[in-house]
């Protein structure tokens, strides 16, 4: 008999985490909340991640940029819509001052119920959380469909790691995680910028 696991779709938070494992992310800083739940339920459940819950997002944002600097590796930290997510900003703008690579990710409301006026909505009609992160990030993007995930991901991972590297920002509507989606991978040295040597003999 098959893994009855191996017969379900794959999911968008399947292949996001593929992609933070790839990176040699371990670790995920943030408090659970519930526009953000099925994100914190697969990072709780996953074998090779472990999530750290703070006591307020501020620190949790600080104990990534902590992490990223001795582990010299991608960080990451949570916080659900609304106050979860502004409360982040410090730790972030902290990060994008010295340098440090970092993914945000922060909940939203449905993505059937944008521009309605949802509970803790933070969209263009409201409080815009992507554009407030905009100024300390490399990178801020709402993810508005299953199929746009993996390339926002890459996107944000590559601006994150290459050249100066900082923090980086997705938005994501709480019903896109369960969303199934064909699997969408590509290895990490697809997206990378590759860095330059330096050439002693061109100068």
């Amino acid at each position: 008999m098959s893994d009855p696991s191996s017969e379900q779709p794959t999911r968008v938070i399947d292949v996001f985490l593929r992609y933070l494992k790839a990176e040699g992310t371990r670790v995920v800083f943030g408090i659970p909340g519930g526009l953000l739940h099925p994100f914190f339920e697969a990072v709780e459940y996953s074998p090779d991640l472990r999530l750290v819950i703070p006591k307020h997002e501020e620190g949790g944002a600080f104990m990534a940029d902590g992490y990223a600097r001795v582990s010299r590796s991608l960080a990451v930290c949570a916080g659900t819509s609304g106050p979860g997510s502004t409360n982040l900003l410090t730790g972030v703008a902290c990060a994008f001052a010295d340098g440090v690579p970092m993914l945000v990710v922060t909940g939203q409301a449905a993505s059937h119920s944008l521009g309605k006026g949802a509970a803790q909505e933070t969209g263009r009609e409201d409080i815009d959380i992507v554009q407030m992160f905009r100024p300390v990030t490399k990178y801020s993007a709402m993810v508005t469909s299953a199929g746009t995930m993996a390339g926002h991901l890459r996107r944000a991972l590559r601006f994150a790691l290459t050249g100066r590297p900082g923090p980086v920002h997705l938005n994501v509507p709480v019903d896109i995680w369960a969303q199934p989606l064909e699997e969408d991978w590509f290895d990490p040295k697809t997206y990378r910028s590759p860095s330059v040597a330096f050439d002693r003999g061109a100068v």
